[in-house]
């Protein structure tokens, strides 16, 4: 009969499913940045499964608002999830809500089965939502800030003869100075800034700070136009100078600083206006003086 050939064919049928989980985070109220909380990390991989036929990718971009309440600002994140496997290219992303009556951000569920039918479930609820593959969900974070942001001074400048001015609004000699100081804060990088003049404080132990009683020696401009008939100050972010043409004596601006979180607190910037021109000889025409024997006059 000799040898036979059996010739046996298997047929493997491979059938696309996707079945994925994506575990929405919570909206956050409570996120201090006075604790260093870092807010990158809200939406990690542990909150991610997903089988051997999809290839989820996650992007977020986020939006600051100054906020309506006691927050310092609110951060709207939103989500962009794709099933690179299922997405078409095209489609808009179905958007997914978070329930406010839970204490954790929505749980969502999908799964395709080979024949296209849609198993999506929110919370494990039933829904009549089809997947197209992309997803979008908005994380609403409030932050708030409950430390008082803090003051560096830095160094006047030096007196120069150019700078002596003769006549300050009638009150004798001054000078132009200029004195920058710096503000810093763990949450605003951004502050309302208010001030007024304490002119010609006595400083009465020579330390060149200002303590308050030492404050109350001076003339106080609070309340009278702008604080301050003489200067100014100026600047952005967190660097401000306080430039201006003062009359010769020990003084003060009282500046007041908001960092639109809540927080305010008051600080002194003592300076000085000196006079630092040496005097000027003059001759006058027609004096004539008689000489000394030893040439002296």
């Amino acid at each position: 009969f000799g040898n036979v050939s059996v010739l046996c064919e298997q047929r493997i049928n491979v059938l696309l499913e996707h079945d994925y989980t994506i575990n929405w985070p919570n909206d956050v109220e409570n996120v201090n940045c006075g604790n260093g909380v870092n807010l990158a990390d809200t939406l990690g991989d542990d909150d991610i499964s997903e089988d051997a036929c999809d290839l989820l990718a996650i992007s977020y971009s986020d939006q600051r608002f100054t906020a309506d309440d006691d927050a310092c600002y609110k951060i709207l994140r939103t989500y962009d999830i794709i099933n690179w496997c299922e997405y078409d290219g095209v489609s808009n992303p179905v958007r997914i809500t978070n329930p406010t009556f839970t204490n954790a951000g929505p749980r969502l569920d999908v799964v395709v089965n080979s024949n296209g039918i849609d198993d999506v479930r929110i919370n494990f609820s039933p829904t009549s939502i089809q997947s197209i593959g992309r997803w979008e969900y908005v994380q609403v974070i409030k932050v708030y800030d409950d430390m008082d942001p803090t003051v560096t001074p830095g160094t006047q400048d030096a007196c120069l003869a150019t700078n002596v001015v003769d006549d300050v609004n009638g009150l004798g000699c001054g000078q132009t100075v200029s004195v920058p100081f710096s503000i810093d804060d763990n949450c605003a990088d951004d502050f309302f800034v208010d001030y007024y003049l304490v002119a010609f404080i006595d400083d009465a132990n020579g330390d060149g700070q200002v303590s308050p009683a030492e404050l109350s020696t001076g003339t106080s401009f609070q309340g009278q136009g702008d604080g301050d008939p003489f200067g100014s100050i100026n600047g952005t972010g967190g660097d401000y100078t306080l430039t201006g043409t003062y009359p010769l004596g020990f003084h003060a601006a009282v500046i007041t600083i908001d960092d639109k979180c809540g927080n305010l607190i008051e600080y002194i910037l003592p300076f000085t206006a000196e006079d630092c021109k040496p005097p000027t000889p003059k001759a006058l025409n027609g004096l004539a003086v008689d000489l000394m024997a030893t040439g002296m006059l």
